[in-house]
């Protein structure tokens, strides 16, 4: 049995969209600003694309990745910082 753990950090979702335009108008600053703030505290200086979360779980759910097991990858642009 194939168990493994994804970790998505900040991606451009409408969960993510909302969050920001709720937060953008609880501080009284601009969505631009939010999203500015969340995309400087990862690694690759940016917020990620659905897609690219996508392209992990598929390739995880494929026959190639049939000797994978027991891991949590993060796809979070270097959001967290650490070693596991």
């Amino acid at each position: 049995m194939l168990v493994n753990n994804v970790c998505p950090g900040y991606t451009a979702t409408a969960r993510l969209a909302e969050l920001a335009t709720t937060l953008a108008a609880k501080e009284g600053v601009a969505i631009e600003e939010i999203e500015d703030r969340w995309a400087s505290q990862t690694a690759l200086r940016r917020v990620g694309r659905p897609e690219e979360f996508a392209d992990l779980v598929v390739f995880l759910a494929s026959a190639r990745a049939s000797y994978i097991t027991g891991v949590s990858l993060a796809v979070d642009g270097g959001l967290v910082r650490g070693l596991y």
